[in-house]
């Protein structure tokens, strides 16, 4: 049995921040298509716990006052934009 995300934190010495969906089927469709998950399937569960996890990323990054993750920060909102 392979160990959860609890017992894999733990090992790493680090805070469990969240989880991501499983959302295989999905994956898979957007590695045989060669399309971004956030273009191919927006609404799907893995691809909006990405997007959250993202976000909260940015937020902690934003909070510190450096200038950081800025591709990471154009690749996720780019798109919505659009």
């Amino acid at each position: 049995m392979p160990p959860d995300a609890d017992s894999i934190a733990q090992s790493f010495g680090l805070r469990l921040m969240g989880t991501l969906a499983s959302s295989g089927m999905a994956r898979l469709a957007t590695m045989n298509s060669g399309e971004s998950m956030f273009e191919l399937s927006p609404g799907d569960p893995y691809a909006v716990s990405v997007r959250k996890l993202a976000e909260h990323i940015l937020g902690h990054a934003a909070g510190s006052g450096k200038r950081t993750l800025s591709l990471l920060k154009r690749w996720l909102f780019l798109r919505q934009e659009a």
